[in-house]
């Protein structure tokens, strides 16, 4: 019973995830009509990001200079399971951090959407996040490179028990993501959800009639990018590591 529970709420975890991955290109491809092939940049952001504040923060308290090693790894879970507001403290930093980190970087996306079209921008963006994942594994001193870093401790280890911890994380990350389609559908309803399908439809119509499509694609990029950062800096908690 308990193995088919943890197959449960695995599958539930990852269902909500990519739900916001979907959510999130959903907002920028099928209502603005922006291919943003390289959504896993913004992705792999949020969860670096997360992995980043995680480990510094714990290890600037616990005074650790080896940051990669498994004993580390044990003393920041530890620390965590016997500091519930710490730990609840930097996963709230880490997902906001994460999330604005990966909009910001979509904004900036954003400008190549100005001269680009099509699959030329998709190609584009893909190669942005391709570029990222070659630098951060071969740049060892931000996340480990190859060899990764562990040890990056749910905010509910301090329940002790596994499946105290899994369901809380889970019931989390569930409220996380019925908030996050709330946020899209009152986006894609409103006005501002009229002119992102007015741009996706007829950019010059939209122009005409006073739209600044550049502005709106801005804005898109950097909602779709925060989401999908959220999403990676949630995975990064639940897995407690990345590679």
């Amino acid at each position: 019973q308990e193995g088919a529970y943890v197959f449960a709420t695995s599958f539930l975890f990852y269902l909500m995830i990519y739900t916001i991955l979907a959510l999130s290109m959903n907002i920028e491809y099928g209502y603005t009509g922006v291919p943003n092939l390289g959504k896993v940049l913004f992705y792999f952001v949020g969860g670096i990001v997360t992995a980043v504040i995680a480990t510094r923060v714990y290890d600037a308290i616990l005074g650790i200079e080896d940051p990669l090693s498994a004993v580390s790894a044990a003393k920041r879970v530890e620390l965590a399971a016997s500091e519930p507001l710490l730990a609840i403290g930097v996963f709230v930093a880490s997902l906001v951090a994460g999330g604005l980190t990966a909009g910001l970087l979509g904004y900036l996306a954003s400008y190549p959407a100005l001269a680009l079209k099509g699959s030329s921008l998709s190609i584009t963006l893909l190669i942005f996040g391709e570029a990222a994942r070659v630098f951060v594994r071969t740049y060892e001193p931000l996340v480990g490179g190859v060899f990764g870093i562990s040890g990056i401790a749910n905010p509910f280890v301090f329940l002790r028990e596994p499946l105290a911890i899994s369901t809380a994380y889970l019931v989390t990350t569930a409220l996380i993501t019925v908030a996050i389609l709330v946020l899209v559908e009152r986006i894609t309803n409103s006005p501002f959800g009229r002119v992102m399908k007015a741009v996706r439809d007829d950019e010059l119509a939209a122009y005409a009639l006073g739209k600044d499509a550049a502005s709106v694609r801005g804005w898109v990029l950097f909602v779709g990018s925060a989401l999908a950062g959220i999403a990676g800096s949630l995975y990064t908690f639940y897995s407690q590591a990345i590679f």
